[in-house]
This record gives structure tokens, sequence and C-alpha cells, in this order.
């Protein structure tokens, strides 16, 4: 065998046996938050993210305030209009951890996005699709007993980077997310073969 296909398999079984690197569980996230005085409360949310978490609308006085940064880039936080234009940032980390910041401002419907230092100087969005490398970099868990009440993980590195969701993590108040297309179809795709069962049935 030559040493080129020898290298080449040595390097495929490496690739193989390398796992992704897995998104912490909520119980994580939050413990690493509040070792950065997140004063976050787990029994409060629920501990899946939610799916649709891409664009926003206003729900109240909506509000959004800081509460942990573990990466130490300075990040900050704001919100765009559905295309990615028109940023306004609200909350950083030197955000006082018990000030509020209104999002009454913000149009319907809205991404989050993160505006990160940390040498590449990225912006990653709510919206994946407005993101460089196409990925997730923001994840929402919902408060259990009031639907319009979130907590958001950020990651800010480029390609999927450590996949930790700790580097900059905020409390939204009064949003709810806007159904995507094609969940919306996926829904009613749902609902039409239950309706059909139904007549089978009857």
């Amino acid at each position: 065998m030559k040493l080129s296909s020898l290298v080449t398999s040595a390097t495929l079984a490496v690739c193989l046996s390398t796992p992704a690197l897995a998104v912490p569980d909520f119980s994580t996230l939050v413990s690493q938050a509040n070792s950065d005085g997140g004063n976050i409360t787990e029994s409060n949310f629920h501990s899946t993210a939610i799916a649709n978490d891409a664009l926003w609308n206003l729900s109240g006085s909506s509000r959004v305030k800081f509460k942990a940064e573990i990466s130490g880039y300075n990040n900050a936080m704001g919100y765009a209009h559905s295309d990615g234009s028109n940023e306004t940032i609200l909350i950083n980390e030197g955000s006082g951890p018990g000030d509020w910041f209104s999002l009454m401002d913000a149009p319907n419907s809205f991404t989050f996005f993160l505006h990160t230092q940390n040498n590449q100087d990225h912006q990653w969005y709510s919206d994946n699709s407005l993101n460089l490398d196409g990925l997730d970099h923001m994840l929402a868990f919902q408060r259990i007993d009031d639907p319009t009440k979130f907590i958001l993980f950020w990651d800010d590195q480029y390609n999927g980077g450590d996949r930790d969701f700790n580097d900059f993590v905020a409390r939204v108040d009064f949003v709810t997310p806007v159904f995507e297309p094609s969940a919306l179809a996926l829904l009613g795709l749902g609902l039409f073969g239950l309706g059909l069962a139904r007549r089978r049935q009857s």
C-alpha cells in the first residue's frame, strides 16, 4: 500500500472517530451563566430550545437585559430589520445586571443580532440565513409560566466554533417568535392528514 493511501486512511479514521461538538444541555448553560452572575432560575424555563427563533414580534412593553458573558470579547446585542439592516445595539457586557432596555422601537418583524469583537468582528443573527456561515448562533428557551418571556444563549465563533452557546446570555420579555412559512406549511399538512384520518374512520 502506498504511503499516501496509508496517510489518507489514517486521516479518515481520525476524522470519523472524532465526535462533533455537542450543544450543552439547558442545565449546563444555566450553570455556566450563573457562574458569571446570571442569576437564572432553571426551573422557570422549558429545557428544550424553541425551533422557530429566527424572527420576532413585539408584544406589550418588549424589553431586554444582559445576564452573563463567558467569552470576555465584550459582545453587544441588539435588534435589526428582518433583512439584517438598521441594526440597533441595546446591551453589552458593561450593561448593569438589573437594567432593562426597551425594544419598543424595533419593527415587526425583527431579528436579534450579536456583534462580536473576537478578532474577526462578526455579526451573528437569530435568523441563520443572515449568518456568514449559515449556522445557528442563538438558542432561545421559553419561560414556563409566560410564552412571551425567553432566555437567549449565544455562540460567537465563526463556522460553529466551540458550540458552547455561553458567550453572551440575555433575558427578553414580551416578544413572540414569528412562525416561518415552512413551519406553518408543516402544521397545515399535519392538520390536513388528521382530517383525512378522521374521515376514513367515520
